[in-house]
């Protein structure tokens, strides 16, 4: 029987979220996915008739292929005339080792099926058994429904962690009886049984790459990944804020075959040089368009607490922002644009960090020693953060134990080394109780505790990706819900290897920034935009948008869902946000508990 797509009706129209279910090939699927199945818009049946895939997709961001081994489902961003190679493919590992882009593959094998998203985690694969049948899908909150939308009370805590819990502790849903698939490996499907298991399928690449070997891989993953996105042709929106990320990608999407609109959003500090960088850039590329967005445009930090969200897997961490990327997204969508290219992800691969200090001082350390010297005068360490460097790389179980600081978050250093992560925090507003209970948490999960990569700094370096990863999956959320596909080129599982091939002590030193993408967009981007030096960062939006919508802030903790379950104490809080130097220190932790705090509103209005 030849591949069935049909056509059905759309009860949920609020929203443009895309997501996908998949099913095994056993009788009763049809029964227990049936609330799933009556909100798709698009059901692909096995030869049974049993249903295999359903859910809600554009047209141009799905692809069904037969191969010679079975029959491949694409579903995101890659190029469709490349997709018509794999049809001789053999293994899911052929398809995605050949197909640049971002996507999630459903491969129905044989009897075998397997479920794959990426390695950074952009795009996640989560399941969960209903009625004795596993789904899954690559939306947790779509399963959550399914099964009542019931909270994971530890799992959200956890998510209150400053910067971010330690690895494997805040990898899972936050949704009671929904299970996320770790972003290194696969779900595999028995088709017959339904029965499930995880198989890791992917590992970082042992960086021992030299600078000029580890460039070249990265131009080219990096062209790949930007021609996925333009060999379709038509117009498309592209960052251009004068840094070397969006300059990079920029320039790549200008060779490709579609048409280039670059936006350059004015900052209200006046001491911001972006745009001096952006003029510069945008001079040498004549056949694209240069849009300079004044600042009134964007919305500020803050706006827009009170709309609803889009319903997320989990509390959405840039919620501060979201009105802001809606407003900068509103010209592409005004124009037309299919696609808006971000270079989101290139701070984490780029610029990597002193992280590889200590253990190089063991096996290498005359360089060590002479590296350490010139990161401490460049950084301005104090002596006792250079002594850290001489004491030997723990186990992780070890680092683990003592990863949970005392509860006084502030941003943390990120030029001074460390092994494994940086220590985790908690807010100072989280009562004792909640304390003891996160610590509980800690000390059982430091029994068998173990890392993504057995080399400290490639684990530190997964785990910051997939922090910012879970970001931009949902800036990609947010930006759909307007209309406009976001695209991040940096996340794919080629441009991350690429990076994370490269010896530690050449992609980041502390004479030259961002060596390795520098030497990689020679000739591609001007020597003058490779030689910029400095980063725009000022907190002045932040402060701006906190201080107009400060009403909006206070009253939002009135009735507070965070204090129902005991993990803040209000009164703490309000004092806080009151000294704005407390305030600034703690803008990490305030963001966590806001997004925790307005997504579990969401979700109380979504039962």
């Amino acid at each position: 029987m030849p591949d069935q797509l049909m056509e059905a009706t759309v009860h949920d129209p609020s929203t443009r979220t895309q997501w996908f279910v998949v099913l095994p090939d056993i009788d009763g699927s049809r029964a227990v996915a049936g609330q799933i199945l009556s909100r798709a818009t698009h059901v692909v049946n096995y030869d049974s008739g049993h249903p295999w895939l359903a859910g809600v997709w554009d047209t141009d961001s799905f692809r069904l292929l037969s191969t010679n081994a079975g029959r491949l489902a694409l579903v995101g961003q890659y190029s469709t005339a490349s997709a018509e190679g794999l049809r001789n493919a053999r293994s899911i590992d052929s398809v995605t080792e050949s197909l640049p882009g971002s996507y999630h593959v459903i491969a129905q094998l044989a009897d075998r099926m397997r479920v794959r998203g990426t390695a950074s985690g952009v795009r996640r694969v989560y399941h969960c058994r209903h009625d004795g049948i596993t789904i899954a899908s690559d939306r947790a909150e779509i399963l959550a429904g399914l099964i009542g939308h019931q909270v994971d009370e530890r799992e959200l805590a956890l998510r209150l962690v400053v910067p971010i819990a330690p690895h494997p502790l805040g990898d899972n849903s936050v949704w009671q009886g929904v299970r996320a698939v770790p972003p290194d490996s696969d779900l595999e499907f028995d088709i017959a049984t339904g029965s499930t298991r995880e198989c890791r399928r992917w590992r970082a690449p042992v960086p021992t790459l030299p600078l000029t070997e580890a460039a070249n891989r990265v131009r080219t993953a990096l062209s790949d990944a930007v021609d996925a996105r333009t060999s379709a042709g038509g117009l498309i929106g592209s960052d251009l804020s004068g840094g070397m990320d969006s300059t990079s990608l920029c320039f790549l999407a200008a060779r490709g075959d579609s048409r280039v609109v670059a936006y350059t959003c004015l900052s209200l500090d006046p001491a911001d040089d972006d745009l001096q960088w952006a003029k510069l850039a945008a001079e040498r590329m004549p056949h694209v368009e240069h849009e300079i967005v004044p600042a009134d445009e964007i919305a500020r930090h803050y706006a827009d607490l009170g709309v609803p969200a889009e319903p997320f897997d989990e509390p959405c961490l840039p919620i501060a922002e979201r009105a802001r990327l809606r407003s900068a997204l509103r010209r592409p969508r005004e124009r037309g644009a299919r696609l808006h290219l971000t270079g989101f992800g290139g701070d984490e691969l780029a610029s990597g960090s002193s992280s590889y200090l200590r253990g190089m001082l063991w096996r290498d350390p005359w360089h060590a020693l002479h590296l350490a010297r010139v990161y401490r005068a460049t950084f301005r360490w104090s002596w006792w953060e250079t002594l850290q460097l001489t004491g030997r790389v723990r186990s992780y179980r070890s680092w683990f134990r003592n990863s949970l600081a005392e509860p006084r978050p502030s941003e943390p250093n990120q030029t001074i080394p460390v092994d494994w992560g940086y220590p985790a925090k908690l807010p100072s507003w989280m009562p004792s109780d909640a304390v003891a209970f996160i610590r509980d948490i800690f000390r059982a999960a430091a029994e068998d505790a173990s890392p993504i990569d057995a080399d400290p700094s490639q684990h530190f370096h997964l785990t910051c990706l997939r922090g910012s990863a879970r970001i931009v999956a949902q800036f990609e959320q947010v930006a759909a819900n307007t209309g406009v596909t976001l695209a991040a080129p940096f996340y794919d599982d080629a441009v991350v290897e690429a990076f994370l091939s490269a010896r530690p002590d050449e992609r980041s030193t502390p004479w030259q920034y961002k060596p390795l993408l520098t030497t990689a967009m020679r000739g591609i981007v001007p020597s003058e935009n490779l030689a910029r030096i400095t980063k725009a960062g000022s907190p002045v939006h932040e402060i701006t948008g906190r201080r107009l919508h400060r009403g909006i802030l206070s009253a939002l903790w009135d009735d507070s869902q965070l204090a129902r379950l005991g993990l803040i104490d209000v009164a703490r809080l309000r004092e806080m946000f009151e000294d704005s130097r407390q305030m600034d220190a703690q803008q990490d932790a305030y963001h966590r508990t806001l997004a925790a705090e307005l997504w579990l509103r969401d979700v109380a209005n979504r039962r």
